[in-house]
Order: structure tokens, then C-alpha cells, then sequence
């Protein structure tokens, strides 16, 4: 069983998150997205009126350089609802073709690295979408929900195995 960061753990991460990279950690930890995803967001993927993002594409490492990709990891996309001050919190461009973040997933990496050493903060950064599975489940938000946000295949079994774990 893989563990997830607590509520308190999550909160210590964030509260020393510096105030760019927080909203990174936002929507890993809120909206269980991936670090290639969170790289490809752009700005006409937000809405800032119903408070959520349009999950459909990544960046994928192709030899040395990552590339962006108009689709998943596993392909399935999804518009995902987020509390309102993690859509605050994302950066504003007129340019709705900018990426919200000007960050490959090595450099989310990178500073998510450097920012755990900083605080002893015992997991890595793929953990917070642990986080947003467990966190939903403890809720009793039916699974359905969650396997939507997750963007994960209905009655998943990977959801179940690995992502589904109660916090402590």
C-alpha cells in the first residue's frame, strides 16, 4: 500500500511553498494532476467563471527535450472543478495560448525537490495525487467523482490499489 501525505503534512508543504510555486502544488494536490500536465495547462484551459480546469494534454519527454502533447499519459482527459482560490491562485494572461506555468516537468521536479529537503517533507511530488484521491475518498465523495478528477478509468482497480488510501 502507498502512503499519502497527511492533512497536516499537505498544509506544512503549501504553507512553505514559496508564493510561484504554490499554485503548482495546488493543483497536484487539489486537482490530482500530473507534472506534465500541469506543464501543459494554458491559459483558454481555465475558467475562471465555474472554477475549473480542461485536463487534456502533457509533456512528454522525447530524447532530451520535452515536448508538448494535445492528450494524457493514458489518454483520458477531463474538466475538472477546483476550489475557487486554487483558480485565484493560478497566474493571468490575455494570451489564452501562453502556458499557465513556465515550467517542464523537470523543473516541477526540481523545485518540488529542493522544497521538501528544505522542510524534511518525506514524500515525492506524485504523492500529492495520492493525496487527492485519499482526501475525496475520507470525504465519502462517491467514487465516480473521484475517478473523474483523477481522469481515472471507471471502477479502476489502479484507483482502488494505489491511489485509494485513507488518510491518517
Amino acid at each position: 500500500v502507498i502512503t499519502a501525505p497527511d492533512i497536516d503534512e499537505v498544509k506544512r508543504l503549501l504553507d512553505s511553498a514559496p508564493d510561484d510555486f504554490r499554485p503548482v502544488l495546488y493543483l497536484a494536490a487539489f486537482g490530482a494532476m500530473r507534472r506534465g500536465e500541469i506543464s501543459a495547462l494554458k491559459q483558454k484551459d481555465i475558467s475562471r467563471t465555474t472554477n475549473s480546469i480542461n485536463v487534456h494534454a502533457d509533456f512528454v519527454l522525447s530524447g532530451k527535450f520535452y515536448v508538448f502533447k494535445p492528450y494524457t499519459k493514458t489518454g483520458a482527459s477531463g474538466v475538472v472543478r477546483l476550489p475557487k482560490f486554487v483558480i485565484d491562485s493560478l497566474p493571468v494572461s490575455d494570451d489564452q495560448e501562453a502556458f499557465v506555468f513556465n515550467m517542464n516537468p523537470n523543473v516541477i521536479s526540481h523545485r518540488f525537490d529542493k522544497l521538501k529537503k528544505q522542510i524534511n517533507f518525506p514524500y515525492n511530488f506524485h504523492s500529492l495525487r495520492h493525496f487527492a484521491a485519499s482526501f475525496r475518498s475520507d470525504l465519502q465523495i462517491p467514487r465516480k467523482y473521484i475517478e473523474e478528477v483523477g481522469r481515472w478509468k471507471n471502477v479502476s482497480s489502479v484507483l482502488q490499489r494505489v491511489y485509494d488510501n485513507g488518510l491518517e
